[in-house]
C-alpha cells in the first residue's frame, strides 16, 4: 500500500498545479507575448516534474520539489501580471501566495529526508497547497470562465485515454504472442469505449 499511497500524493500534487493553471488561464489571454513566454517557461519546469515523477520518492525527489516549486512560482507571476490591474484580483492572489509558496518548499525540504519523515512532509505540503485556498484564501476577487474551466477538465480526460493507449503499447513490449495481442486489442476497445462514451 505504501507505494500506492505514494503515487497518490504525486498524483495530487501534480492535478494541483494542473487546476491552478486552469483557473489562471480562465481568467487571461495566454497568446501574449509575455504571457505565451512564461506560459512555455511552466510547460518546461512542468516536464522536469514529470520527468521526476518515478523518482518523486527516491533519487529524484529534490529535483521534483525545486521543480514544481518552479512551476508554482511561474503561476503567482502569471497570476500577478492577470491581478495587476484590478486590486480584488491581487487580494485574492496575495491571500493564495502564502499557501502555494509554502506546500511547494516543504515538497523541496521533503527531498532531502528519507523515509516516514519524507511522505509527512508531502502530507502536509498537500494539505496546505489545497485547504490554504478555502482557509486563508476566501473571499472576493477569485474569477473563472465556466466554460473555459468545464473545456480544460474535458480534455484532460481526452489525454488520459491517449496515455492508455500508449500504456498498452509500453505493455505489449517487443515480445508479441497472441496473448499479448489480444490484450492489446481489447485495450483499444476499452479505451475506445471510454471515448465513444466521453
Amino acid at each position: 500500500w505504501g507505494g500506492v499511497f505514494r503515487g497518490m500524493l504525486v498524483l495530487a500534487a501534480l492535478w494541483w498545479a494542473w487546476s491552478v493553471y486552469a483557473w489562471l488561464t480562465s481568467a487571461m489571454d495566454v497568446d501574449e507575448g509575455g504571457v505565451r513566454l512564461a506560459m512555455l517557461a511552466s510547460t518546461g519546469a512542468m516536464f522536469g516534474v514529470a520527468l521526476a515523477v518515478p523518482g518523486a520518492f527516491g533519487d529524484d525527489a529534490v529535483l521534483f520539489g525545486v521543480a514544481y516549486l518552479l512551476v508554482r512560482v511561474l503561476h503567482l507571476v502569471l497570476a500577478g501580471t492577470v491581478a495587476r490591474e484590478d486590486p480584488e484580483r491581487r487580494g485574492a492572489l496575495l491571500r493564495f501566495a502564502p499557501t502555494a509558496t509554502a506546500g511547494a518548499l516543504l515538497l523541496v525540504l521533503a527531498g532531502f529526508v528519507e523515509g516516514d519523515e519524507r511522505i509527512v512532509l508531502w502530507v502536509i505540503a498537500l494539505a496546505i497547497d489545497y485547504l490554504g485556498p478555502v482557509v486563508i484564501g476566501a473571499g472576493r476577487g477569485w474569477r473563472v470562465a465556466p466554460e473555459h474551466f468545464a473545456e480544460r477538465h474535458g480534455l484532460i480526460v481526452l489525454i488520459a485515454l491517449g496515455e492508455s493507449i500508449i500504456a498498452i503499447g509500453l505493455g505489449a513490449g517487443f515480445a508479441l504472442d497472441a496473448g499479448a495481442l489480444v490484450a492489446a486489442a481489447l485495450g483499444i476497445v476499452v479505451v475506445s469505449a471510454l471515448w465513444w462514451l466521453y
